[in-house]
């Protein structure tokens, strides 16, 4: 009989100089009885013979409903010709189903070597190596100067000299709180960095988990903090006129804001886009995973608008960028310049009334939410069209981006924004 209940787990005896298996009612799925212990266990076929990948220790490390899961992304996993070798490493970084993914593709990704020193480097080495790691992908000499002063000067105090594998969640809270309290913004950026640095940590198999806690977290100071307050947007009705106001103008940082416009794309991504990502004859843009938000790659069909800017910038192209500025990409903040610049005077006209600032390039994508919705636009087609991804379990599961829907939801939008010249 399957076992189909923690009650069930529960009655099953310890024995003093054996261990039990038992089945569970998910296939692959079983629960090991040991003298001290129960342990659930994945049985997987490998030739002509059978292995056994141990999950996790019930209740201590995994509760019913995650084994289950867990199985099934295992399972998922290997018929993607992932190896079981690789799906144990990750089992020593994580045995949580919402995190598994997340790490295995870290895993799979990451070039780093595994650390083979047995001394346990302490937060304060730990930061040193993220750093200079890290350094090279920083463009901003501002916060690479941050990345370094804000950790030392805030943080080593207190867990500066603690071994990496010994810190807390409250050694981390006890740090953070005082940043918190005085600037509550310091203290959220500087949250993300502790973050990064054990994921860093993570990857070296240093740490099993990374243990900073969410800026939700009772932990916190939330004295402090105060309402997120989004980029200032545009009213639906005005948005093409906004596009009759950029397509004269011809530059390099008009194409790129009618590019941004067209794709409702973020900035940054569009700014720094490079023509290896770009595929003409299929009419698509993969922005690959090290730009995005969300660390995902993200397919983007093209409209004819959007062609029509590639197809000015391919005939002045000079490196590898298709937006260029000297030797590097166009800066990330000239969009906004630009569309500061041709609203002047007539902010109010543009601003949607429900926004509380002066709308921006960063707002478009806002407008175009706005738009969808009020065109019936099924969620999942605008949502995978601004790239927003749920991180759920059923997520995980589907694979379907709703790119043949998006083609026709990026025309709409295309011939939304051309729209004045019918007004």
């Amino acid at each position: 009989m399957y076992i189909s209940t923690t009650k069930q787990i529960d009655n099953k005896k310890h024995y003093i100089d054996k261990s039990n298996v038992h089945k569970l009612d998910v296939p692959n799925l079983y629960l090991r009885v040991f003298p001290k212990n129960k342990t659930f266990t994945f049985r997987y076929r490998r030739g002509n013979s059978y292995g056994w990948l141990t999950l996790g220790k019930y209740k201590s490390e995994l509760k019913l409903a995650e084994a289950r899961d867990l199985t099934t992304l295992i399972k998922m996993k290997i018929s993607q010709n992932v190896s079981i070798d690789k799906i144990k490493s990750v089992l020593q970084f994580t045995k949580k189903p919402h995190e598994f993914v997340d790490v295995l593709n870290k895993f799979q990704e990451s070039q780093l070597p595994t650390t083979t020193n047995k001394k346990m480097p302490t937060f304060r080495d730990m930061h040193e190596q993220w750093y200079e790691w890290k350094k090279p992908q920083w463009k901003n000499g501002k916060h690479v100067h941050q990345a370094m002063r804000d950790p030392r000067d805030l943080i080593y105090p207190y867990i500066g000299n603690k071994l990496i594998n010994e810190i807390t969640s409250d050694d981390i809270a006890d740090a953070l709180n005082p940043v918190l309290s005085r600037t509550y913004r310091t203290g959220e950026k500087l949250r993300g960095k502790i973050s990064a640095i054990f994921d860093f940590a993570l990857d070296r198999r240093l740490v099993k988990f990374n243990p900073t806690p969410k800026i939700t977290s009772s932990l916190f100071f939330q004295g402090a903090k105060k309402e997120s307050i989004p980029q200032g947007f545009f009213k639906v009705d005005m948005i093409s006129e906004l596009f009759r106001l950029l397509e004269p103008r011809n530059t390099t940082v008009s194409l790129a804001t009618i590019f941004a416009l067209s794709t409702v794309k973020r900035v940054e991504e569009v700014c720094a886009m490079q023509w290896s990502e770009v595929d003409l004859d299929k009419k698509q843009w993969f922005i690959q995973p090290d730009r995005t938000k969300n660390g995902r790659g993200h397919l983007c069909p093209l409209s004819d608008i959007a062609m029509g800017v590639l197809d000015v910038m391919s005939k002045q192209r000079t490196n590898k960028y298709v937006f260029p500025y000297k030797d590097r990409h166009l800066d990330l903040n000239a969009p906004c310049k630009q569309i500061k610049r041709i609203i002047e005077g007539r902010e109010s006209e543009f601003k949607a009334l429900e926004s509380i600032k002066v709308p921006t390039a960063h707002g478009i994508r806002h407008t175009f939410k706005t738009w969808c919705n009020q065109k019936g636009v099924p969620q999942d087609h605008s949502e995978y069209q601004l790239n927003h991804y749920k991180h759920t379990i059923a997520e995980v599961y589907n694979h379907y981006d709703f790119f043949e829907e998006r083609k026709k939801l990026s025309d709409d939008w295309n011939d939304f924004l051309k729209s004045y010249n019918n007004g």
